[in-house]
């Protein structure tokens, strides 16, 4: 048993969860497949290019050029995908390249790429989702293996895994398209091949519905979809489809990168189990959630000065509900504990606008919660001057998946 202490579950992420454990704990099933990354092992960032940014005073102290490290490591990679054909570019063979395009020195390319690897490996840590469903797998006596596509050298691999606590596993499977193309596309065919085993006698664990779903179930093998926390926020509500309209192509620039990790850090908070659907409302019907998102980003912000009087009469009435103060004081500790004042040199360019969002476009259901602790007639003026966002789907509140797959996997 490990000794790793698990968050705690409301009543629908348990149900669903109840759920998972009973496809991959079923007599029948002998071995069970997880993807590595996003299902087991995630990070405070948003996107997994965040981290070159960080990278970016090691950088100029080798290059004399006007690019940037995280322009120049996107192209490099790219280059290397392209160079390779069907075999899959390894970290070396991306580093290549990039110090063909960037003339820096043999010797500034591998120290930037062990650069890479040392805080890829610091900023990971284990979903607890994940890790709760793999402990589930291991202590009913299944064998477990674990699949990835990273370009990651399989020592860091393993030493990720290893601070996650993630050991006990027979086998990792590396997704090499070369490899794949042999066998129809399907690391699933190698895998039961080489492990000796019946269709109906492996289940797989991951997040991406094409691959880690409807290919696996294609070939008769079960499968559990367990979506990355980002996905799950991105359809929770109307927040990260309004903030893309509202941010645009900036939204993944460097002055945005706070924003992306606070966001990040809330969809830890919020969707690290799948919960229920939730057909109304941008929170979840979470007191915690909304004082995580709302409070919480406005207390990082130390200098943030109101607009207007509902702004302040709004966060007065946040301070006034521990649930609330709960999730703002998470949210604050979360990011203390992964950056400290790391990312302070990068500003806090529109991380405000998840709080202005709610205060112009806050849903009717999620207004409820604040009710009580404002006056009536402050509230008919807030509610009053509440619009309709712009965002790219009118029904974006509905927590959906394709093809209901969500439903049909654990809402039994």
């Amino acid at each position: 048993m490990t000794s790793h202490k698990y968050k705690a579950m409301n009543s629908e992420q348990k149900h669903n969860f109840i759920n998972m454990a009973a496809v991959v704990t079923k007599d029948n099933i002998t071995t069970v497949s997880f993807d590595i990354f996003d299902t087991l092992v995630i990070s405070p960032f948003w996107k997994s290019s965040d981290v070159y940014f960080l990278m970016e005073r090691e950088f100029k102290n080798a290059y004399t050029g006007s690019k940037t490290f995280h322009e120049l490591r996107i192209k490099a990679e790219s280059k290397a995908i392209k160079k390779c054909g069907l075999k899959k570019p390894t970290l070396e063979e991306i580093y290549a390249q990039l110090q063909k395009i960037s003339k820096i020195s043999p010797a500034s390319a591998e120290k930037l790429m062990n650069r890479e690897l040392e805080l890829i490996r610091y900023y990971s840590y284990a979903r607890d989702c994940g890790l709760r469903l793999y402990n589930e797998a291991l202590d009913s006596g299944k064998k477990v293996v674990l699949t990835t596509d990273s370009y990651l050298p399989n020592e860091t691999i393993g030493q990720i895994l290893k601070d996650c606590g993630i050991e006990g596993y027979k086998a990792v499977f590396i997704k090499n398209p070369e490899q794949l193309k042999r066998v129809n596309g399907s690391i699933f065919s190698i895998m039961i091949s080489k492990l000796g085993l019946k269709h109906n006698e492996l289940v797989h664990v991951g997040g991406d519905l094409h691959e880690d779903v409807e290919v696996p179930v294609s070939q008769g093998i079960e499968a559990v979809y367990m979506p990355s926390t980002q996905e799950l926020l991105k359809k929770s509500g109307r927040l990260v489809d309004y903030i893309h309209n509202k941010i645009g192509n900036s939204f993944e620039g460097v002055e945005n990168l706070n924003l992306r990790c606070i966001l990040s850090l809330y969809s830890e908070f919020a969707f690290d189990y799948p919960g229920a659907k939730i057909t109304t409302g941008d929170f979840c019907g979470s007191y915690e959630n909304m004082g995580f998102a709302l409070s919480g980003t406005i207390g990082l912000l130390k200098d943030y000065a109101v607009s207007n009087e509902i702004e302040s009469k709004i966060l007065a009435a946040f301070e006034k509900d521990k649930r609330f103060v709960t999730g703002k004081n998470t949210l604050i500790e979360m990011y203390e504990k992964h950056f400290d004042k790391f990312l302070e040199a990068y500003g806090y360019k529109n991380c405000d606008v998840i709080f202005k969002f709610f205060v112009k476009h806050a849903a009717i259901n999620d207004t409820i919660y604040l009710q009580k602790y404002m006056s009536r007639l402050d509230m008919q003026d807030w509610t009053n001057q509440i619009t309709e966002p712009k965002v790219k789907s009118a029904n974006n509140t509905e927590y959906h998946y394709k093809k209901s797959l969500f439903d049909k996997l654990f809402l039994r």
